[in-house]
Formats: structure tokens, C-alpha cells, sequence
């Protein structure tokens, strides 16, 4: 579940939704800086990103923020899903961006659905592993 939870905040953030009391922007603020946190997350760098998010946000809009620091303790907890002592700090994150959405229903509906999706994908089973790729798709009669 704490998954599912990550990526419908990740997602959000992503949207550019607006937080509470901000007025909507067009375009990516602080593209580059907001490119930076995400990589230093993918690349399980966490001290380095402690340190990079207090420059990054702001000028990054509050929802990418809690989304960029959502989906960094996601990752954490991947790291080590038996240590639970992140669960309370991903628990208020997710908290925190269904409060300060400008809908926070529509959010929380938002995050159900996200959850409820990651659960059906889950329980359809992934494909088999191949000792060779091979396309899955057919490789004639698609482009023309």
C-alpha cells in the first residue's frame, strides 16, 4: 500500500497542482532543481538529498516538495520493508498532501484509486521472465 501511496503523491506533484493558498503557474518551477531531487532519489543518495531539498523548495511549488520528499522516504522503506520506523514519516507525508490539496477529497479519492489500481496490477502477475528479450509486440503490419 505504501507504494501505491508514493506514486498518487509523486503523481500529483508531477500535475503541478497548486498547495494551499498558492496561485496556479503555468510551466515547471525550478525544473532543474526539482530534476536534481528526483535523481539524487534514484539514485539512493538520501544524505545528499537531505541536504539539496532546502534549496530546492522553495522555489519548487509546495506540492512537487512533498511529493519529492514522499517518494524519498518511499524508496528508503523499499531499501529496508522490514524496518517500519519510516512508516509514521510516509504516513504524515501522504497526510499532509491530501490537507493542503485545493480539493482534498477529491485528493484522498485520488490516492483510493491509485491504491486500489497498484493492488489489481499486482494481482494480475507480472509477465514470465526470458532468458532473452524478445518484443511483445508483433514486429509487422504496426508502423506504416
Amino acid at each position: 500500500m505504501r507504494c501505491f501511496l508514493a506514486f498518487a503523491i509523486a503523481s500529483a506533484a508531477c500535475l503541478g497542482v497548486p498547495g494551499a493558498g498558492e496561485a496556479p503557474q503555468t510551466g515547471i518551477t525550478a525544473a532543474p532543481q526539482i530534476a536534481r531531487a528526483y535523481d539524487l532519489i534514484l539514485d539512493a543518495d538520501f544524505d545528499q538529498l537531505d541536504s539539496t531539498l532546502p534549496s530546492v523548495c522553495p522555489p519548487a511549488p509546495t506540492v512537487a516538495c512533498q511529493g519529492l520528499e514522499a517518494l524519498g522516504l518511499w524508496w528508503r522503506i523499499q531499501l529496508d520493508p522490514d524496518n517500519r520506523s519510516l512508516d509514521a514519516a510516509f504516513l504524515s507525508a501522504a497526510n499532509t498532501a491530501i490537507a493542503e490539496a485545493k480539493d482534498s477529497a477529491k485528493m484522498g479519492t485520488a490516492m483510493k484509486l491509485a491504491i486500489q489500481a497498484g493492488r489489481l496490477a499486482f494481482l494480475s502477475g507480472r509477465m514470465d521472465k526470458r532468458l532473452y528479450a524478445s518484443a511483445s509486440s508483433p514486429l509487422t503490419g504496426v508502423l506504416k
